[in-house]
């Protein structure tokens, strides 16, 4: 048995408990946008327009919702800079990028499990396979009319 299962079956009998840590991660992470909004996080966004644009059917209300929701939870840092206007830029905490290899472990489960949903053609991958494959790609010959 992997030590993996021998935790996730030892919290039945774990006392010490207010609620399952499985069920409070998903409860936190699960709500509509909130991994989209870490994954542009992670990648680089760190002004509320770009995170709006880069994180497709997000409308500003729902977006700002759920930044004081990680922000509530020590997961994005919210840094607002002086100046006119006012700057405001968000980032992972370290707690925030710890949810990166949790990210990673689903993306491959994933891709595994469910390739008609991820790939156009519904062929699974493993994130190493998926690594070659944007590396075979090439930019496309850029070809001007004068």
């Amino acid at each position: 048995m992997r030590e993996e299962d021998d935790f996730l079956k030892s919290l039945d009998n774990y006392s010490n408990l207010n609620s399952c840590p499985i069920s409070v991660g998903f409860r936190i992470l699960g709500k509509r946008w909130t991994i989209e909004i870490v994954r542009q996080l992670f990648l680089g966004d760190t002004k509320f327009n770009q995170l709006l644009r880069n994180t497709p059917g997000v409308n500003p209300r729902m977006l700002s919702l759920r930044l004081k929701e990680l922000e509530e939870h020590s997961l994005v840092r919210r840094i607002v800079l002086t100046g006119v206007p006012v700057d405001i830029k968000y980032s992972l905490t370290k707690e925030g990028r710890d949810i990166i290899p949790v990210m990673y472990q689903m993306a491959e489960f994933t891709m595994k499990n469910f390739p008609g949903e991820v790939f156009m053609d519904g062929v699974g991958r493993t994130p190493a396979q998926v690594t070659q494959e944007i590396g075979k790609l090439q930019k496309p010959n850029r070809t001007y009319n004068y």
